[in-house]
Formats: C-alpha cells, structure tokens, sequence
C-alpha cells in the first residue's frame, strides 16, 4: 500500500534484504502492477560506478602522494646533504665532499660546495705549511725544528730510538751581507737548504735556528755516523757554486756534533753540546766538523 500512496515512485524497504519497488495503479481498472526487485540487483550498475569511483581516487591519492614523496626526496635529501656539509665546514671539518648525482641547479649548487670546501681545505693545509716552515729557505722554522727535536728525545726515552744533532753556522756570513747586500745573503741561504736537501736522508729534518744557523737532526745515527754525514754536508758547500744575479761566491760551514746520550738529555742540553762543538770548530779555523762531548 506504501507504494500506491506513492505511484510511480521507487522506493526501497528492508524486509530482512534490501529491495526496491514500484507501483503503476491502472487509471479505469481497480488494479495496478506492482514491480519489485532485489536493491543490489536494480542499483548493480550504480554501486558498480561507486566502487570505481572511489577506487579512482584511491590510486589518485596513492600516485600523488608517492609522487609528491619522490619529488620531496629528490629535493630535500641533497639539501639535507648541502646542510650536513656545511655544518661540518662550520666545526672546522674540510674533508668533505658531497655526492653529485644529478644536473639540475642542485647539482650545481653540490659542484660548487665542493670546489669552496676543497679550496678552503688547500688553504688550511697552506697557512698549516706556513706555520712550521721558514719562508726564505723553506726549511723547518725555529719553532718547528725544536718540536721535531723534543719528539725525538721523547721518542729515544720511550723507544731507545737513537739520533743525532747537527749545528751548522755559514763562515764570514756577516761579510756576505756587508759586501754583496742582503738580497745576495738571502739567496746563500736559500741555495744552502738545497744543499741539505739534496744530501740529507728523508728520515732527517733540517730547520732554520736563526740567522745563518741551522739544526740538523739525523734519524736513528750515532755520533760516529753523524760525523760522516756532517762531513758530506761540509764538502757539498765547499764544491758549490752560490750565484746570485752577476754574484759568484765560494763559501764554507762550520758543524758541531752531538748525540743523544742519556734519558735525562733535554733540548737545552743537546743544543748546548752542539752549539760549544761548533764555537770549537769556528775558533780552530772554521771550515771543519767537530764532536760535543759530555757538558
């Protein structure tokens, strides 16, 4: 009777199962045709349309998220890379050197992070270098080749590593300068660290003391092979050449000799037996090598 009181309209009821009706009452008949179906059966084509509507837009939610996942990661990660980087420039870390993977902008921007970090990284091992080096002859500096000596007696306390030490003064140095000029001084000493570098062993340092003076520390050598090398250093200067523009000069060293003795040596004490060794040697004559005894 429902549906009569509404003819022609679908209605749907629920007797237990979900159906949908329709009544068509006959205008000169007391009858009418009641049509009735299954409500899955009559809206299939419409639920059909829902399910894949809301499937649609599942996958579209799904594919744009994961796009905008992909994207964001394409982005985010070399800025998070670019930003660790530079927080390690910023703690002092230069070592550093970013992945480059791609040729957009970020890629470039990573090209150019690693050439700033590399060049900032050349510069420090620059002004490190300078530090430690005596900028005329490139030698170690005074406060270097002290160093270089206290890990040596460190070492010879520890290790029972045994060295010996050189203290070479140029002869008549002052006249150079007073008769040729300070530029003709510069380039004898300059040319004399190529005369130690050319006879020295890689396991020896040579360092600039002062002035015309130079320490020469010999790696693992005793006092009698340390004569040895004192006197293949005093040859090499006295057969070479020093020329400086039209300048031609012959000159000659004086070396005193030491070497480690005991465990309580110290800097002060090797230096002085070094140093009283090399008065001797420029009293007697100069031009000659002569050994430090004990204090």
């Amino acid at each position: 009777m429902q549906l009569f009181s509404n003819p022609f309209q679908l209605r749907n009821f629920d007797n237990g199962k979900w159906i949908a009706g329709l009544a068509v009452p006959f205008r000169d008949l007391p009858w009418g045709l009641v049509m009735a179906e299954s409500y899955d059966h009559v809206f299939a084509g419409v639920i059909s349309m829902r399910d894949r509507i809301i499937l649609t837009a599942i996958l579209f939610t799904l594919i744009i998220g994961l796009s905008a996942f992909v994207v964001a990661g394409q982005i985010i990660r070399p800025l998070g890379s670019l930003t660790h980087g530079a927080l390690q420039v910023a703690d002092g870390d230069l070592d550093v050197s970013l992945d480059i993977k791609r040729d957009d902008e970020l890629g470039i921007v990573s090209g150019i992070f690693n050439e700033m970090a590399g060049r900032l990284r050349q510069n420090k091992q620059e002004l490190e270098q300078q530090a430690v080096t005596d900028g005329l002859t490139n030698l170690a500096n005074r406060k270097q080749i002290m160093r270089t000596l206290n890990t040596s007696i460190e070492n010879y306390r520890r290790y029972d590593t045994e060295f010996s030490l050189l203290m070479i003064d140029i002869d008549d140095f002052k006249k150079v300068n007073d008769t040729y000029g300070h530029l003709v001084g510069d380039a004898v000493l300059a040319q004399m660290a190529l005369i130690f570098n050319r006879v020295l062993r890689t396991m020896d340092v040579a360092g600039r003391y002062g002035g015309e003076e130079f320490l020469i520390i010999l790696g693992k050598t005793d006092v009698r092979n340390a004569m040895l090398a004192a006197e293949r250093i005093r040859q090499a200067v006295e057969q070479y050449l020093f020329v400086y523009q039209d300048v031609e000069l012959r000159l000659t060293i004086s070396t005193g000799v030491t070497g480690i003795m005991k465990k309580e040596d110290t800097d002060n004490s090797l230096i002085s037996r070094a140093g009283s060794a090399l008065s001797e040697a420029k009293s007697g004559g100069r031009n000659r090598v002569i050994p430090g005894g004990e204090e």
